[in-house]
């Protein structure tokens, strides 16, 4: 790929960037008055994002501890299968 193609692929992929909206929930959040539920509702939202990420990171990391333990488990078995026995 030349040089002249990623910039044509990087501008398509940021010029609507400008132009998008909020979806409606979040212009909803935004507080515009006084009202006390409006102005928790932005911190609502992010701590939603907050526990939903946290949630699949940790599963990733369970996955990736599980994996990490049997392939070491593997590996001391085959390494005492092959020392020689007395």
């Amino acid at each position: 790929m030349n040089a002249r193609t990623i910039l044509l692929a990087l501008l398509l992929a940021l010029a609507p960037a400008g132009v998008t909206s909020a979806c409606p929930n979040c212009k909803a959040s935004i507080p515009t008055g006084s009202n006390e539920t409006t102005a928790n509702l932005p911190g609502g939202f992010n701590w939603s994002v907050y526990l939903m990420l946290g949630s699949l990171i940790g599963v990733g990391g369970s996955v990736v501890r599980m994996l990490v333990r049997e392939v070491r488990q593997a590996d001391n078995a085959s390494q005492q299968s092959r020392r020689p026995r007395r």
